[in-house]
């Protein structure tokens, strides 16, 4: 039998009135049992402010509120804000009782207008959740796999007719597969932009110019206050024992001089000077006590005691840089084909720091491992603890020379249909990058890294290539490979081991692309006949591809090679009739597992003035329906059948 609806017309109030909110889904779960949800009520608060109060309650115990607005002055700012708590209350068995669930999510976004103000600017976004929100209510793919919220809340100012500028905000990253939270509230910094603070204001030739007035010196200062915990903690009192402040300004001096005409060299210091408000003493308790998960007894133990302190660890290096760039062409010798140019830039440069370890900066101190003389082994440690910013050490003496060279190549052509000239990248970027340290004891030159890029096939496949080669002798005993202060090409007439390589291959691209590429254009449609060929049908399907290779060299000196991911994945949507189509909201197929990742397929349903879906997860074992009116002016009229299942329940 045909399927009846009710239709009407409804008169339309062009202003917004406060009013009832219907319940938008209704739902049954196994494990919180039937339930509505968004249900509530819509106040406009102002013409700058409205507010929508929704509520969600389930049969079982359940209940969640989740107040929600918009806000905007033109010409001034505009956002908006969601908090959603919900109290959910699993009951596995009569016998077992009840597991209570307390997730939180709260969600701001602001914007300035541009023009607003010439020289200040607020906003940004905050997306914060706790307990676990997105795996306990979230039901579509890509929210249940958005494993990342990050947030950033920012107030900056730039002086007028000044080179200085102050910001200062807020950040904040949570990985919600393992709830780890990290918080950053407040940060604050100033900056002052580069500055040739020697010029002379009365220069008139260009050519003049001293060489201290190319001096450009630059200054910035940050100030932190950051906590790491559990979403679930972030809101407790202990969390206050783990924070983490600090301050720190840098001062940096550089100046660029042109040597031979071609050779640009950049000499350069920097100044640090990072304020710590805890230090460390670190000392060995002699008490000797059995400790029975080792079964062995423990002659003192090493006891970390902080302190509140405000101490100042200063920190200077020096560097000097040297780069130039050479060219190499080929002229073409066909109409279409104009030449080839490649391109390439070497690079070296060295760089000093003393010895922040020794005695004379007083930066470490040593404590005892062992009660036992002839068992004590002294250690040295870092007097400064809890830097924001991450310091937890300074170097030894160094002295480092970098050195590097990178390779473009291009082609220039020339297309029959237009008589412009285009460019071809052929090789985007391919480098080779080497250490030599000066004062270390062994191994001063470190393992040649190598990294390439391009895109083949009209820019849809991207290739990406990096390997590490090792110039030090390897000696095998017994089965085992050891490293020798001693370069390989000195023994053997080979200059590298090869240690190991990666290589990425990725695609993306929609299915109209890839006709429009061997020439299949699109069908003529034309009345109740939507396509004339059946390729037409999946024009709108994004397809994506990747798959990375890698290779290594193992311990035993063999080396080995694999396949570390091997992925394809569908979007789209599939119109089996005028009123009939399947969706694609994420469907992918691991070929190296052997197996579909996370799969959400939908069916939908044009009727007419109204619409009906149906989505399936066999991911989480959850399908929904919905039928409601098309968007539009009628949208607030809603048939709400919307039934959610999740858990052991299938259709």
């Amino acid at each position: 039998p045909p399927l009846m609806l009710p239709f009407g017309f409804f008169p339309i109030s062009p202003d917004r009135r406060s009013g009832i909110l219907f319940p938008k889904d209704y739902e049954y779960s196994q494990t919180y049992g039937f339930g509505l949800r968004n249900f509530g009520y819509y106040i406009p608060v102002s013409q700058y402010l409205d507010l929508k109060l929704l509520g969600i309650v389930y049969f079982k115990g359940s209940w969640g509120i989740n107040p929600s607005g918009n806000y905007s002055k033109r010409y001034k700012y505009d956002g908006s804000f969601n908090v959603d708590f919900q109290y959910l209350k699993a009951a596995f068995s009569d016998t077992i009782g009840y597991e209570t669930r307390k997730p939180l999510s709260i969600h701001w976004v602001h914007r300035q207008a541009a023009g607003a103000h010439p020289y200040r600017n607020i906003g940004g976004s905050i997306d914060i959740e706790t307990n676990g929100y997105t795996r306990t209510t979230q039901r579509n793919a890509s929210n249940y796999l958005n494993n990342t919220l990050r947030s950033n809340f920012n107030f900056t100012y730039q002086f007028p007719n000044s080179p200085f500028s102050l910001s200062a905000g807020m950040s904040h990253s949570q990985v919600t597969r393992t709830n780890d939270v990290q918080l950053t509230l407040p940060s604050v910094d100033f900056s002052m932009r580069q500055k040739a603070v020697f010029k002379r204001k009365s220069k008139k030739i260009a050519s003049n110019e001293a060489w201290y007035e190319k001096i450009l010196v630059n200054y910035s200062a940050s100030a932190r206050n950051q906590l790491q915990t559990k979403d679930s903690l972030l809101f407790r009192r202990q969390t206050l024992d783990t924070l983490q402040y600090g301050a720190f300004h840098r001062l940096s001096a550089n100046a660029s001089f042109n040597v031979l005409r071609y050779i640009s060299i950049t000499p350069s210091a920097n100044y640090r000077e990072e304020y710590f408000f805890k230090t460390q003493d670190k000392f060995l308790d002699t008490t000797t006590y059995y400790d029975s998960i080792q079964m062995k007894y423990i002659y003192g133990r090493v006891i970390t005691d902080k302190q509140n302190n405000f101490v100042a660890l200063r920190t200077m290096d020096f560097s000097l840089s040297a780069s130039t760039k050479l060219y190499g062409m080929l002229k073409g010798t066909h109409s279409w084909f104009k030449g080839i140019r490649h391109e390439i830039s070497p690079s070296v440069s060295m760089s000093f720091a003393p010895d922040y370890s020794s005695s004379f900066f007083n930066y470490y101190s040593y404590h005892s491992t062992d009660s036992r003389s002839e068992y004590d082994v002294v250690q040295k440690y870092f007097k400064f603890a809890n830097s924001p910013f991450g310091t937890s050490g300074v170097g030894a003496e160094n002295f480092q020379i970098n050195m590097g060279v990178n390779n473009r190549v291009e082609m220039k052509y020339r297309r029959s249909k237009d008589s412009m000239s285009h460019k071809l990248a052929i090789l985007e970027g391919l480098s080779i990058n080497s250490t030599y340290n000066v004062f270390a004891d062994s191994f001063k030159l470190s393992p040649l890294f190598l990294s390439g890029n391009t895109r083949v096939l009209w820019g849809y496949v991207y290739l990406s290539l990096s390997s590490i080669l090792d110039p030090y002798l390897r000696e095998n005993i017994n089965g085992v490979e050891y490293r020798r202060n001693q370069y390989r090409w000195s023994k053997q007439n080979h200059p590298f081991y090869f240690d190991r390589a990666d290589l990425s291959i990725s695609s993306q691209a929609s299915i109209g692309q890839i006709l429009d590429l061997l020439g299949r254009k699109k069908g003529k449609q034309s009345g109740t006949q939507a396509y004339d060929r059946i390729e037409d049908l999946f024009r709108n399907f994004s397809l994506s591809y990747n798959v990375q290779l890698a290779a290594n060299r193992q311990s035993s000196g063999k080396d080995t090679a694999y396949i570390s991911t091997h992925t394809i994945n569908v979007r789209g949507n599939l119109p089996l009739t005028p009123k009939w189509k399947i969706t694609l909201g994420n469907i992918g197929y691991d070929i190296r597992l052997d197996k579909i990742t996370f799969p959400q397929i939908g069916l939908e349903r044009d009727l007419h003035c109204w619409v009906f879906n149906f989505n399936w997860t066999p991911a989480l074992n959850s399908y929904t329906f919905f039928i409601g009116v098309k968007p539009g002016s009628l949208e607030f009229i809603r048939l709400p059948s919307n039934q959610y299942n999740t858990g052991n329940a299938g259709f």
